[in-house]
């Protein structure tokens, strides 16, 4: 039989501390496991990255070759250069022609040729150039002061490439040891054109996320869009920071869920 329909429940920061420390019940060893993009901050920066890198025309003879075989498959042109080839996906991407997924992952590893040490300076020119700290959701601030004194850790979950998220996320005070997000292989100590692991995405943030927090107690999961859901759904409550309509629409599915105003 179907389970009923939950109204969804729209609460302010205040109520949604009571909730959570109701919640935790004085469990010291509780998480808050939030998203990055347009959860942590409006927009994206992985996405950010990648576009200043396209129009920079940064990105390097190392990527070229993968790029068009992944432009080739889907239908596109598969000539030019690697900046070329991002452009032509991303406006692919944009224009719902290119699958979200890939796109993803071809951000994660289009910096081949890059050291770590380069995308780190690309990643921080892109959280100035882009405003990101304008673009911080404010609503959050009272969440982490919570947490932070009540020394819970804090963790992120992000499809983004590793090195541009932790940048990012120096905005909120998270460390690198908090950060899952993709990550590109690297050899003779350059980003090489393909995945490390599987990309923090759907289902893979929840079993990341559990990898990472070990046998702690997943108190909360923070999140804007549909690929959070199953996250959420690992959380002993979902939390929907500013979410998008196909993440609205499946938010009945939860049984402990809350939108923060």
């Amino acid at each position: 039989m179907a389970r009923a329909a939950i109204k969804l429940e729209t609460i302010g920061a205040r109520e949604l501390l009571e909730r959570l420390e109701r919640l935790r019940d004085g469990r010291t060893d509780a998480v808050l496991a939030f998203d990055a993009d347009g959860t942590l901050w409006g927009g994206d920066v992985g996405i950010d990255a990648f576009d200043s890198a396209i129009q920079r025309r940064l990105l390097r003879e190392e990527a070229r070759a993968a790029l068009s075989e992944a432009a080739v498959r889907h239908g596109l042109e598969g000539g030019g250069s690697a900046s070329d080839l991002a452009a032509r996906i991303f406006a692919a991407y944009r224009a719902g022609r290119f699958p979200e997924l890939l796109t993803f992952e071809i951000m994660t590893w289009c910096y081949a040729g890059f050291s770590l040490d380069e995308l780190g300076l690309h990643a921080r020119d892109t959280v100035k150039n882009y405003a990101l700290v304008a673009r911080l959701c404010r609503e959050l601030e009272p969440i982490f002061d919570w947490a932070r004194s009540a020394g819970l850790r804090t963790i992120v979950i992000s499809a983004s490439p590793r090195r541009v998220i932790e940048e990012a996320a120096t905005l909120w005070g998270f460390s690198p040891a908090d950060i899952v997000a993709g990550v590109a292989s690297v050899e003779h100590g350059k980003i090489a054109p393909k995945l490390a692991s599987s990309l923090p995405y759907a289902r893979v943030k929840a079993e990341l996320g559990r990898e990472l927090i070990g046998p702690a107690t997943w108190l909360a999961s923070f999140g804007d869009s549909e690929s959070d859901l199953e996250m959420m759904r690992a959380a002993a409550l979902g939390v929907a920071v500013r979410p998008k309509l196909p993440l609205r629409m499946r938010l009945p599915e939860l049984e402990h869920v809350a939108l923060l105003e």
